[in-house]
């Protein structure tokens, strides 16, 4: 039998799952805590005994589900040393949580400020790995010149509009699912130095490619 302190527990994870399907969902414009109650099973009272206002829940909610995603990201990298592997494993990491990552695109300046604090905290995982690629394929001369954080925006900024036009792009799916791997495709051959005859022989050496 269950103590009343491992229900708590139970009961304090099944609203933030709720939270978190509420916003994915609508977003924080039409998210209620009546609404998490009810999918979680629960009281409205219960909701505001784990939380004492509905700011405090999303606060919970985007912190929670921020730091699986950059653990995700962090772990899905670790073993990229070029630029492609390690968009690619920040890609799977992407796919899992989009519909997340897309809201959070989109509802940002509506988010309490310690909730926008846990989103940055998203896009400092993603850096931490493909900002020392890129840097690396600089100096190996196989990435075009320019800072990095130009290179790291340019990457991010193209993900954000496929995102945040999801609809146009794959209005009966996902769009990272359909378009992730041409999104890393098309971004490399902006960025990669031009291969001559001679470089295209020693190709598998190029960490763009």
């Amino acid at each position: 039998m269950k103590t009343r302190e491992e229900q708590k527990r139970e009961t304090h994870q099944r609203i933030l799952q709720s939270a978190y399907q509420e916003f994915c969902n609508g977003g924080i414009q039409s998210f209620r805590a009546a609404d998490v109650a009810k999918a979680a099973e629960v009281s409205h009272g219960a909701v505001f005994a784990h939380f004492r206002t509905q700011d405090e829940l999303v606060v919970e909610m985007i912190e929670t589900y921020t730091k699986e995603m950059a653990i995700q990201t962090h772990l899905s990298s670790a073993n990229g040393t070029s630029v492609r592997a390690v968009m690619e494993a920040q890609m799977e990491a992407m796919r899992k949580y989009e519909m997340f990552y897309a809201r959070l695109l989109r509802d940002t300046e509506n988010l309490p400020p310690a909730a926008r604090a846990a989103w940055v905290a998203v896009q400092s995982a993603i850096s931490f790995h493909l900002c020392p690629a890129l840097e690396h394929g600089m100096q190996a001369g196989t990435i075009k010149k320019a800072p990095v954080s130009l290179h790291f925006n340019a990457w991010m900024g193209l993900v954000s509009y496929y995102l945040l036009n999801a609809r146009l792009f794959a209005p009966e799916g996902h769009v990272l699912e359909r378009y992730g791997d041409t999104l890393i495709d098309h971004y490399l051959l902006l960025i990669c130095v031009a291969l001559n005859n001679e470089d295209k022989e020693k190709e598998d050496h190029y960490d763009c490619l």
